[in-house]
């Protein structure tokens, strides 16, 4: 049946085009072979939404973390959807210069920019998604909710595609960050649920202050307070249960 549908194939087409695509197959498969060898040694760390202020921070403080990178070292990859804007590509370039100059001299680059979402994901190791999903004016709720489920559908494409067990994503975007997340474990096939990650906590960093004035705790001595809700559309930040940092001073053990 397949040697038929072969040779109706190269009927239509072009017998000579279609033995070239025959012989090189084994080519391709050598190629992607040579490139998941390339990276195995790589720690790689995709950034979406990369146009975001807080980016040149994070691969900077994540270039402070020991034992981050692999035994060939750490690879940065930017993306965004740039659009017609040269603008956001100028600043992701901006941040690639930036931080590829704080490299030693003779090295590879860190931090590459990427034009397409999926090779952003393709033999990552971690996600950082820190795109803008805040309502726009224009939106009512229904239309909101509807934009971030028809984003996080398409990205759980791309996740689910690259067939990457061990992939891990964080999301710590403006909006909705719960429901974001939600969608995400719900779409995601080849991944545990574990492995996704909405970061909530800075959404009471902002209490911290107001907590010191009152209590005249120093903010270096306060934690951030717990947040509860579905964060992004509801939210309850737990002020009356904050934590302060205390030395305990118990003279009995020694």
């Amino acid at each position: 049946m397949w040697l038929n549908i072969y040779q109706n194939i190269c009927q239509i087409l072009n017998i000579k085009k279609c033995e070239k695509s025959r012989d090189d197959w084994p080519f391709f498969e050598e190629d992607q072979e040579a490139l998941t060898i390339k990276y195995e040694n790589i720690r790689i760390i995709s950034i979406l939404g990369a146009t975001n202020y807080i980016t040149p921070y994070l691969i900077q403080e994540f270039l402070e973390i020991p034992n981050l990178g692999k035994s060939q070292g750490i690879i940065f990859r930017l993306y965004d959807n740039l659009g017609q804007n040269e603008q956001k590509y100028k600043i992701m370039e901006d941040v690639a210069n930036f931080c590829n100059s704080l490299n030693s001299y003779g090295k590879r680059d860190i931090v590459d920019i990427v034009t397409f979402e999926k090779e952003a994901i393709d033999g990552c190791d971690l996600v950082i998604h820190i795109e803008d999903f805040r309502q726009r004016p224009e939106e009512d709720e229904n239309l909101w909710l509807e934009r971030c489920f028809a984003r996080m559908n398409y990205l759980a494409d791309l996740i689910n595609s690259c067939m990457n067990r061990k992939l891990r994503i964080i999301l710590n975007n403006h909006g909705p960050i719960c429901f974001l997340a939600t969608c995400l474990v719900e779409f995601c096939t080849t991944i545990s649920p574990s492995n996704i990650i909405a970061i909530t906590s800075s959404e009471g960093l902002s209490y911290i202050n107001v907590v010191s004035e009152k209590t005249g705790v120093p903010v270096s001595r306060i934690t951030a307070p717990a947040v509860w809700g579905f964060v992004g559309l509801n939210l309850f930040v737990d002020v009356r249960n904050i934590v302060f940092k205390a030395d305990v001073y118990r003279p009995n053990q020694r």
